[in-house]
């Protein structure tokens, strides 16, 4: 070697020393590997020329494995976890031996070696050296240079990569060291962490369980808390039944449903909790009992269960499920026994809060039921009160409660809620004699079943099934009577449970206390339903008066007072028989059933022999019954058959009074029936008896307007015939006019009047005079007046030519002649033909509508004269004046009253001008009689079923096309 490599071998072994320096400096206090790594590659590069480097640290726990690499190659640079041993490199760990190639590809087959292709695989290595990382002989590592350039590394550099390997290999050691403090301090951490949970668990839970909460809730919340504090699947808490050895689901989490509603009671023998809790200690129990939870549903691996217990009392117990295998530390298991101790405790202080409150309960339930029974004046809102606080103490699935009258035997009224839905009880009912019910009214004494089915036969009068409003059959029953003064029954008050042995003496001790108070507030409230109902007899039998005294007929007198009827006695079928003394034959027949009339119910003409109707005419007195169905006997005593009105071929309730006249002689009936029983009793009886008397003073009443009435009409019908003369019998006949007119009357004669007639002036030809008039009043006066003012009119028509002067000279005579305050509207008009093809009309008006003038070209004009137009018989001397037009072939004269413009339909709305002028101009086709028609129609339509409210005409005149 010359002196200038000494040289050079001296610097060389310099800058070892200062990379070995480096290393040291740079990885100080690091622990990740990868910075490691990178520090050592970047100061081999003052050493070294090379191309590729490597450097790996192994893995202890997975032998042929590298926990971390570093890879550069050129440019390149890759750094991965968990990558296997090369050929080369798993030599250096497994011979802890340096190699060296000189020339990989040609060595390469003779060492019988193959290489680790990374980073520019293109491009071969040729050079090749490697150190293992050693420390006290454990190669912990590797590190390998590479070039493209054969022959580039000889000993020397082998020997001074192991130095850097050797340092490498300290570095490495003491990052892996203070990895495994990192990790040590985590666990450390995490185990003190979670302890701290544990611990924090456990003083919450204990302050939570000595709240006063619901059970379940407390149960449930504190199960919640320790599963997921511990990391469990699932978990299930039961408590003990002792009286049946079982143990009952009282939380659950995470438990599938189908094993929950299969298993909510478990036996204490033979199960893994019932062991845990007769020996009162945690077990823990792995795969081997896999098979026995999956025949039960259950697909976990692990179970821990411990008791839960305070003192020496065990109460129930607790599971904790895990799907994979665990192993339950003794420490965790002591934790979660002392957790279920806290939840022991807080059992056993709900139970003493449940007392507490039960005793709290059970004075408020009463106080609220004393409270409501002196506010209600109904017994409904009563029994809802009294259902209402029992559902806050008693676990009752449905709740029943009856009045019953002792006198009738008959239950009043009741009420069922059956799981929240209300249904009717038996009202106005007998108790089924086979019925619970039944049983406590007659005995006076509580009945209690803790379960009906297996308890039942001790009473072999009582029916085997019992059910309230839902169908289902009572398991748990409990009922007490309720006791008026005289120590009679008045009710029952029942709760049941579709549970078994859900009440208790205490229970039985609550509801006689709840009954005891009740009762008082029943007898007040029937006293005062007594007494409201005798005010609404009294108020029906005035307002009953008043129909009567009101109504002028049989008809109008009859259907308010069964409506009236109906209201008080709540009636489905009424009957008013009115027939002729001693023969019964039947003058007229009022039959309701179901709030419709009846028709042909008696088709012999009287009441059938044997029938109660027959019996009360003939006997004169009153008959009540109960129930047809079953009272028999008592109608076999009178020898009487029941005779139905109506579509009801079963009428229970039945109840009638005859009607008598002045003399006391029968002259009717009147009866109620119901199809339900016990609906009508003595004072249903009393109150028809006073309407009775009313209807027969009514009766005598009616016919005597009856016979007025007809009088009134027969001199009406001879004054609309008078009346009828009056209008012409025909219209004129003109050639070049057509004409037509027509009056509706509002009642049987009225004040509205159409005249047309021919009058013959030589000096003008021909005259057609029309008039449309109006009288004031209705009926008789208003005819009267049509009468006196059409008679004048026609009479100065003949007289004087111009429309004017008839008019002036009309009114001085109206004037004179009708009563003050009387008046007539009258249009008159007089046509004349003045050529071939045109006529001239002269119109003066006294008051009236204006007629309206449809021009063949479909244009409306309003005949309106100047100056005054004061109806006739207002002013004495009055002068009238005219306008007049020509009319030409195809024009419509259009004369009318308001009674026309001035009709109502039901909303009130008037049918006015604009309906009445669109249909004029639309009848542009139409022919007068067709334009008649059509505005007739039009209005009767408008109004509908509204009475008319005033007499309507009109006239139309058209000139011939």
């Amino acid at each position: 070697m010359t002196e200038r490599s000494e040289l050079q071998l001296a610097e060389r072994s310099q800058r070892a020393l200062a990379v070995l320096y480096s290393i040291s400096v740079a990885c100080r206090g690091q622990i990740e590997f990868h910075p490691i790594f990178a520090a050592i590659t970047n100061e081999l590069r003052s050493l070294f020329d090379f191309d590729a480097c490597f450097i790996a640290v192994c893995d202890p726990q997975h032998s042929g494995m590298f926990s971390a690499a570093l890879m550069i190659d050129e440019d390149l640079s890759s750094y991965e976890e968990q990558t296997v041993y090369g050929s080369l490199t798993g030599s250096l760990v497994t011979t802890r031996t340096p190699l060296l190639f000189g020339d990989l590809e040609a060595e390469q087959s003779h060492a019988r070696v193959s290489t680790f292709m990374f980073g520019n695989t293109q491009k071969h290595s040729r050079a090749w050296m490697g150190v293992p990382l050693l420390l006290a002989e454990q190669a912990v590592g590797v590190l390998s240079l590479q070039s493209y350039q054969p022959h580039s590394y000889d000993k020397r550099d082998v020997d001074l990569l192991q130095q850097v390997g050797n340092l490498a290999a300290v570095v490495i050691e003491n990052a892996t060291l203070g990895q495994a403090q990192r990790a040590l301090s985590a666990r450390l951490s995490n185990q003190v962490a979670t302890r701290n949970r544990q611990l924090d668990t456990l003083s919450d839970l204990a302050a939570e369980m000595v709240r006063s909460r619901p059970l379940k809730d407390l149960l449930q919340e504190a199960l919640n808390r320790i599963v997921n504090l511990f990391g469990f699947d699932a978990g299930i808490i039961r408590l003990i039944d002792a009286p049946h050895n079982e143990l009952a689901v009282a939380a659950d989490y995470g438990m599938p449903a189908d094993y929950l509603a299969r298993r909510q009671r478990i036996p204490m023998a033979g199960t893994i909790l019932g062991r845990v809790i007769a020996e009162n200690r945690a077990s823990a129990v792995g795969t081997e009992y896999a098979i026995g939870l999956r025949d039960h549903g259950l697909m976990f691996q692990s179970i821990l269960s411990v008791p839960m217990r305070v003192g020496t009392q065990v109460l129930g117990g607790m599971s904790l499920f895990c799907t994979e295998p665990r192993h339950f530390s003794q420490e965790e298991t002591d934790v979660v026994l002392a957790l279920a101790n806290q939840v022991a405790i807080a059992i056993e202080n709900a139970r003493l809060f449940a007392e507490r409150d039960r005793k709290v309960a059970e004075l408020t339930a009463l106080g609220t039921i004393a409270g409501a029974a002196s506010t209600s004046l109904e017994l409904g809102p009563l029994l809802r009160q009294v259902h209402s606080a029992l559902s806050e103490l008693l676990p009752l699935d449905a709740f029943s409660m009856v009045v019953f009258d002792p006198d009738r035997n008959i239950i009043t009224d009741g009420i069922s809620i059956d799981e929240g839905e209300e249904y009717s009880y038996w009202r106005r009912q007998v108790p089924p004699p086979d019925s619970l019910t039944a049983w406590v009214l007659q005995n006076q004494q509580p009945l209690h079943f803790a379960n009906l089915a297996d308890e039942i036969d001790r009473y072999p009068l009582l029916a085997r099934r019992h059910v309230v409003g839902s169908g289902r059959h009572a398991v748990s029953w409990l009922g007490v009577p309720l006791l008026n003064r005289e120590s009679r029954s008045i009710g029952v008050i029942a709760v049941q449970s579709y549970k078994p042995a859900m009440f208790n003496a205490r229970d039985v001790s609550l509801l006689l206390g709840v009954a005891g108070q009740v009762s008082l507030h029943v007898q007040n409230i029937m006293l005062l339903k007594r007494r409201e109902r005798q005010i609404r007899e009294l108020d029906a039998i005035g307002q009953i008066s008043q129909h009567v005294s009101a109504a002028s007929s049989l008809n109008t007198m009859l259907r308010p007072v069964y409506e009236v009827l109906q209201s008080v006695t709540g009636a489905s079928s009424f009957v008013l028989l009115i027939c002729e003394p001693e023969r019964f034959r039947i003058r007229h027949a009022y039959v309701i059933d179901g709030g419709e009339e009846v028709s042909q119910v008696w088709p012999e003409g009287r009441p059938p022999p044997g029938s109660l109707t027959t019996w009360i005419l003939t006997n004169r007195q009153t008959l009540v019954f109960d129930d047809l169905h079953t009272q028999h006997d008592e109608l076999r005593a009178i020898g009487v058959q029941p005779y139905v009105y109506g579509s009801d071929d079963r009428p229970r309730s039945w109840a009638g009074v005859p009607l008598l006249d002045a003399a006391s002689r029968p002259i009717g009936v009147i009866v109620l029936q119901h199809s339900k029983g016990y609906q009508y009793d003595h004072q249903t009886v009393e109150l028809l008896n006073q309407v009775a008397s009313h209807i027969s003073l009514g009766i005598q009443k009616a016919e005597l307007y009856a016979e007025s009435v007809t009088r009134v009409e027969q001199e009406l019908a001879i004054a609309r015939q008078i009346q009828s003369n009056l209008f012409p019998h025909s219209l004129p006949r003109v050639a070049g006019l057509a004409i037509a007119a027509r009056c509706l009357p509002a009642r049987e004669t009225g004040g509205d009047f159409y005249d047309c007639m021919l009058l013959d002036y030589a000096a003008q030809g021909g005259l057609l005079a029309l008039m449309v008039g109006d009288a004031s009043g209705k009926s008789v006066p208003g005819a009267m007046l049509m009468a006196i003012a059409r008679s004048i009119a026609r009479s100065e028509a003949r007289d004087h030519v111009e429309a004017a002067a008839v008019l002036t000279e009309t009114n001085r005579l109206v004037a004179l002649d009708v009563p003050r305050g009387s008046f007539v509207a009258l249009n008159y008009a007089t046509i004349q033909m003045t050529d071939a093809n045109q006529w001239r009309v002269s119109l003066a008006s006294a008051g009236q509508i204006a007629p309206i003038l449809r021009r063949r070209s479909g244009r409306l004009v309003e005949l309106l004269p100047p100056g005054p137009a004061f109806p006739l018989g207002i002013a004495l001397e009055t002068e009238y004046e005219v306008i007049e037009t020509n009319l030409n072939v195809g024009d419509t004269l259009v004369f009318l009253t308001d009674g026309l413009i001035e009709a109502h339909n039901a909303n009130r709305e008037m049918f006015g001008f604009e309906r009445f002028e669109q249909i004029v101009r639309d009848s542009g086709r139409s022919t007068p009689e067709e334009l008649v028609d059509i505005l007739i129609t039009a209005v009767t339509t408008f109004i509908g079923d509204m009475p008319q409210h005033d007499d309507m005409t009109v006239m139309v005149v058209q000139v011939g096309r």
